[in-house]
């Protein structure tokens, strides 16, 4: 490595490439950004492998020696150099890129980029509320006066799910006292105007009438139809950018703590931090409020491709990338970014106040410095598994394709044809999650380091047994099970067809014989559930049971989903039970199943005869 090199400390990382034993532990690697071929000896391969990240060569070598070589031995005999001359082999060979080369890349594709799909901006707020009209009106207004203090010209629709005609009728009535007072476009769409649209959907296409139905009110019986009103939203939104609010969030807007701005590659649920207290003053008084445009925050990333997000927070001081954190970088992010895949489907904020979690069982995952302020004290400790007040939150905005999907505030990119939710039960947006991830082969997931108050009118705490019923089971974690068990098909396809292709999967499921139906389904639950208690054994393994108070939880939990594993109903969701016999709950279980296969298989047909009724003029919500 020269010494200009070693000044400006370029870093590199495995470039793309495909494999093929040779023999005598050699590999054919085929480079795919230059078309080079290789034949590469085991020593080379092991050293490749090693790269996985951008880092240094000095980096590399050091960690290479480090990993392989035993630290008893003089340091003599592990010397750097000839690591660094295979490692020059590898950059001569193309297998190697460096951070600069790819942000040169990124410059050279980015403005073609951007004149082919130029950004977007987000042109609906789409409000989720069900009998909380105080909590509504709250949170509306303060959507509306953020867009006016930002210029913005959006409209709002309101997806409303309440039960009674009084409440429907006393919402529109409040709907129309404060457009007319702020003078805003505003929308709205109850169970008349979602029959009336259902209606039009049905006499325009060929969808099944019973399809229809299930996505638009789910089954009313089981008391949570939130999936179903968020797929209203989708249904009233092709063709646009779109951000949905739950109606006890107040746009108030904070930076997330101990943000940066560098953009990352890859993340998830490792990322995300989370800050607990004690009461939701505590909470809010912890962060700064700041003015700003909350739909400039998800315009950053929303409906743009990598190199487009990349450029968005690439920095042009002195040539750098210090707009960029390549740390964590993994091989399908580099790979999309060579070659100009991926797109940013969905973007998620933080939030201060309730958590949105119904347990804080997976407060037991956490790590870093998260975990460190879960077990800075038993007190800290069961506060955080009391209280539902937090802060959840990334440190720099980050795309990824892993999903972590709290749908409190969110936006999607309504252009593409997104999944639907599954329409009844909890859950829905860990499943969305999930089918995005199958559906979506080119479709990122962005984070922003920004928090909205998540502000329910009641104080909310978590049940003292949560974590010990958390071993039990509901329909979206069967559902997540089967989903899981799919196989996506080989050779390139659309996103219509995968799903078109998963619902088959489900709907073949759900016309089995019922014991071979329960067969396969215990064996997934089993397998994904075995492996969750050897992940839990292993944190135990790394923290070394300490403390106390977190390895007994820790504990306690594996056991309760070991004593759950034999139950014979242990694979008849809790949620189901409610109301039915085990005999009618079992049957509901493979029936629901069933139901959301169905509503996948058709789901991108829907999509279209909604787009067409729009373009006629005709939305599923109706103008305030």
């Amino acid at each position: 490595m020269s010494s200009t090199d070693r000044e400006v400390l370029v870093r590199y990382c495995r470039t793309d490439t495909i494999r093929f034993a040779a023999g005598d532990q050699m590999q054919l690697i085929y480079a795919k950004l230059n078309r080079s071929v290789h034949l590469l000896a085991p020593n080379l391969i092991n050293l490749l492998d090693h790269c996985w990240t951008f880092r240094t060569l000095d980096q590399h070598a050091e960690g290479w020696l480090r990993a392989h070589v035993n630290e008893s031995q003089p340091r003599e005999l592990n010397p750097v150099a000839p690591i660094h001359d295979l490692l020059l082999q590898l950059i001569e060979a193309g297998l190697l890129i460096s951070d600069r080369d790819l942000l040169d890349q990124v410059r050279r594709l980015t403005h073609a980029s951007t004149l082919l799909h130029p950004p977007a901006s987000i042109s609906t707020i789409g409000v989720l509320t069900r009998d909380r009209p105080d909590s509504l009106r709250r949170c509306l207004t303060s959507y509306i006066e953020n867009g006016k203090r930002h210029g913005r010209a959006c409209r709002f629709v309101v997806m409303d799910d309440s039960q009674s005609v009084e409440m429907r009728n006393h919402i529109r009535q409040m709907l129309g006292e404060l457009r007319a007072r702020c003078d805003v476009n505003l929308a709205y769409a109850g169970r008349e105007e979602k029959k009336g649209f259902a209606a039009a959907l049905a006499a325009a296409g060929d969808v099944p009438c019973e399809v229809i139905d299930f996505a638009l009110f789910g089954i009313e019986e089981l008391g949570c139809t939130v999936g179903a009103n968020r797929n209203a939203l989708l249904l009233d939104t092709p063709g646009e950018l779109v951000c949905s609010v739950d109606d006890d969030t107040v746009c108030h807007i904070a930076q997330a703590p101990q943000m940066q701005t560098e953009l990352a590659f890859d993340a998830a649920w490792e990322a995300m931090k989370f800050w607990f207290f004690p009461n939701r003053a505590s909470a809010t008084s912890a962060v700064s409020f700041v003015e700003g445009d909350v739909l400039a925050l998800h315009e950053q990333l929303l409906g743009r491709d990598l190199r487009q997000c990349a450029a968005t927070f690439e920095s042009e001081v002195n040539n750098s990338n210090a707009g960029w954190h390549f740390d964590e970088v993994n091989a399908r992010s580099l790979r999309d970014l060579q070659h100009n895949r991926g797109r940013v489907l969905a973007t998620f904020t933080g939030i201060v106040g309730d958590s949105g979690l119904h347990s804080p069982v997976n407060y037991l995952l956490l790590s870093g410095d998260s975990r460190q302020r879960l077990i800075a004290s038993e007190e800290d400790y069961l506060t955080a598994c009391t209280s539902r007040e937090v802060i959840r939150a990334i440190d720099r905005p980050r795309v990824s394709a892993n999903a972590w999907c709290v749908t409190t505030v969110y936006g999607f990119d309504n252009r593409r044809v997104l999944p639907p939710f599954m329409p009844m039960g909890w859950g829905e947006d860990d499943v969305w999650g999930f089918t995005m991830q199958t559906c979506c082969e080119d479709g990122y997931f962005g984070y922003l380091p920004w928090l909205v108050e998540h502000a329910p009118p009641e104080t909310r705490i978590y049940p003292p047994d949560s974590i010990t019923k958390a071993a039990t089971l509901r329909n979206f974690q069967i559902l997540l099970a089967c989903l899981a068990s799919f196989q996506i098909p080989p050779g390139p396809v659309s996103d219509s067809e995968r799903m078109q292709a998963l619902g088959r999967h489900l709907i073949a499921l759900g016309e089995m014989e019922q014991l071979n139906f329960e067969e396969h389904l215990r064996l997934h639950i089993w397998r994904r559930q075995s492996e969750y208690i050897s992940y839990l054994e292993s944190l135990l393994r790394v923290y070394g049971g300490t403390p106390e108070f977190w390895a007994s939880a820790v504990r306690h939990h594996i056991a309760a989903l070991r004593a759950a594993f034999a139950q014979p109903d242990h694979f008849i969701a809790q949620d189901l039970r409610i109301n039915r016999s085990n005999d009618e709950a079992r049957r509901f279980v493979q029936q629901s199943v069933q139901k959301f296969g169905l509503l996948l298989y058709w789901w991108p047909r829907l999509v279209t005869v909604a787009k067409t009724l729009r373009d006629k003029g005709q939305r599923l919500a109706a103008a305030i």
